[in-house]
């Protein structure tokens, strides 16, 4: 996803409450971690982990990230936008919900779903 200066913070908080909001409507226990600086990948502003919890490993595991970063990636690839004050760089917003499959699947089996 990419958007204006303006509303990247309210994006990411959109994003990352959907994840949690979509375990948590499948009655799977889920935490969040924000990653601190020194733990971010290159061109990473911001990083949350979503990590559900499993009953049979008795331990959490990471189902889910969300990330912006900035304009970094849209200055590598070159994406802009044209706006009142001209044209502009745009920050860029991932989310992945789901990247490790089987343990999202054994998550939500072992909760009842």
């Amino acid at each position: 996803m990419y958007a204006s200066r303006k509303i990247p913070k309210i994006w990411y908080n959109k994003m990352w409450s959907y994840t949690v909001e979509f375990f948590r409507s499948l009655d799977v226990p889920v935490r969040t971690l924000e990653c601190c600086s020194g733990d971010l990948a290159d061109l990473k502003v911001k990083s949350c982990d979503v990590e559900a919890w499993s009953p049979r490993q008795k331990k959490y595991f990471e189902v889910g990230s969300c990330s912006t970063l900035g304009d970094a990636q849209a200055r590598r690839l070159g994406i802009r936008t044209k706006g009142e004050n001209g044209t502009y760089l745009v920050h860029t917003l991932n989310n992945t919900v789901l990247w490790q499959r089987e343990h999202s699947r054994s998550s939500a089996s072992l909760h009842g779903w």
